[in-house]
């Protein structure tokens, strides 16, 4: 699931990847959700992929890890001093390290 604003040559980027990866039966991307909404998506995740490098506190990060859910994020900081604060797993998401994620993961 993809949650959140996106222009219209970003949506198509992230089902070219859901493609790529087999997986695009499975990603649907419901735009904006409200926070109990997004609550439930977070609870019902069985991994959150944070994958954005420009987020500038992270709050998508600990609002997954408060969940218990496992959460893949980027290398770079603040996002990786939040995930390693958390004990979730750091990775070099957007590097093209998706694969060692998963696995850490798995």
């Amino acid at each position: 699931m993809i949650t959140g604003e996106f222009d219209g040559p970003t949506l198509h980027h992230f089902q070219h990847l859901a493609v790529e990866f087999g997986i695009s039966g499975r990603v649907i991307a419901p735009g904006v959700v409200d926070d109990d909404t997004l609550l439930a998506l977070y609870q019902g995740a069985e991994l959150v992929c944070f994958a954005s490098l420009a987020e500038g506190f992270g709050l998508p990060i600990a609002e997954a890890a408060a969940t218990g859910t496992p959460v893949i994020g980027p290398d770079v900081a603040p996002m990786s001093d939040l995930l390693g604060l958390l004990g979730t797993v750091r990775s070099d998401v957007g590097r093209g390290d998706r694969q060692r994620a998963q696995q850490r993961v798995d």
